[in-house]
């Protein structure tokens, strides 16, 4: 982990979260009985951890393995997400060869992603949820406060060819838009898929009239 990264993750993890866990040690620097003792004992922030440590292991070279109680997504102002197992090097005031932790992008996007998926994967519905967005926006074009001619010219140029592009939609374990395949394998444009999502509103809304009618 680079140190910029370190910096990053203890501001986004104070202390406070750092609750104690008692899960021991099979092989430790020292006598600590948590793995935020240990953090501590590397001079680095205890509360780069979430508070949902299962177990924990560390070898006198410094390797640690960490399991959490599951994968899980903390939301500060960026999102890091968290597998269910983290390990790497420990060296005094630095973290090696880190694997299970990524910081995504702006929570705000991110966890609506998140929150998102969940809920339809829940409810069996993954296939109602149509989000169309564009990542990569910058300048002006990103800018929420630019009415210019030219910027709502050049938004409406954009939105038409994100309609010509793939639906895609969030991998929750890499944080990359990935094209949304159907059930034949096949793919469809942003255009085609708010067409045959129009029509599914559509056939429910008159469903839902039928269905008034018949009961009244």
């Amino acid at each position: 982990m680079s140190s910029s990264l370190l910096l990053l993750l203890s501001l986004f993890f104070p202390s406070s979260l750092s609750a104690a866990v008692t899960a021991q040690s099979s092989a430790s620097p020292s006598n600590s009985s948590t793995v935020y003792d240990i953090l501590q004992e590397y001079n680095l922030p205890p509360g780069i951890l979430p508070d949902t440590v299962k177990s924990f292991s560390v070898t006198s070279n410094g390797y640690f393995v960490i399991d959490l109680y599951g994968e899980c997504y903390v939301d500060f102002e960026y999102v890091v997400y968290y597998a269910p197992r983290v390990f790497g090097f420990l060296g005094y005031d630095s973290i090696s060869n880190l694997e299970g932790i990524q910081i995504r992008r702006e929570a705000t996007s991110d966890m609506v992603d998140i929150y998102a998926s969940v809920v339809f994967q829940a409810v069996e519905s993954e296939g109602n949820y149509l989000r169309i967005q564009d990542d990569t926006l910058t300048g002006t074009a990103a800018s929420v406060d630019n009415s210019t001619k030219w910027n709502l010219r050049n938004l409406v140029r954009i939105g038409e060819n994100l309609l010509e592009k793939p639906a895609s939609r969030v991998n929750l374990e890499t944080g990359q838009s990935v094209p949304m395949v159907d059930g034949e394998g096949g793919t469809m444009s942003n255009k085609e898929r708010l067409i045959k999502f129009a029509k599914t509103l559509s056939d429910e809304r008159k469903l839902r009239q039928e269905n008034l009618v018949s009961s009244a």
